[in-house]
């Protein structure tokens, strides 16, 4: 099977206990438990060596590194730690609230917020509604999103940053290269 084949192939590569070990899509062809299982090896491989996993599977990526390189036509766009890199390309670092009120009471409480620069909210089961907030300059607004409910006395039941995935950030990175080309 192709998983068989994959792991003598690495069990060959690593008999010599060598510094580097380059990765070339290592889980391509595997049923989700050997995935589980080769994320589990690399993870414990990058303890002891240099590990180099080369794939299109980005959510591999940021399930198995610590670090990330992404290249495009031989360029390097972005290196930098995985979690690092994420909040470097966060486009807008956007904050969606579920709270308790009314979309008026809302609208007034974050419209005309200094650090805010637009909100929307969206009507949720019962009397909550979702606030989205996009902030200005980067700003976490989550603090003053939570102090603004907690004044109120509104109930919160979520609230949470927007993270940009890897896939998110390359096609960001990459789109106006891949027009180009």
């Amino acid at each position: 099977s192709k998983g068989y084949r994959q792991r003598v192939g690495l069990s060959d590569a690593l008999v010599h206990e060598p510094d580097l070990i380059i990765l070339d899509e290592p889980t391509i062809g595997l049923d989700p438990h050997q995935i589980r299982s080769v994320r589990a090896l690399v993870k414990e491989l990058g303890k002891k060596h240099t590990v180099v996993l080369s794939t299109h599977i980005l959510n591999e990526v940021e399930m198995t590194c610590s670090r990330v390189l992404i290249l495009h036509r031989g360029r390097i766009l972005a290196a930098d730690r995985t979690e690092d890199l994420g909040r470097r390309m966060s486009l807008d670092g956007q904050v969606v609230a579920e709270v308790e009120a009314s979309e008026a009471a809302l609208l007034e409480a974050f419209r005309d917020l200094p650090e805010v620069e637009h909100v929307e909210v969206q009507p949720l089961d019962g009397n909550f509604r979702r606030v989205s907030l996009v902030p200005r300059g980067g700003v976490d607004l989550r603090p003053l999103v939570y102090a603004e409910v907690r004044e109120n006395g509104w109930p919160l039941r979520e609230l949470t940053r927007s993270r940009q995935s890897l896939e998110d950030i390359f096609i960001h990175l990459t789109r106006g290269k891949v027009r180009e080309d």
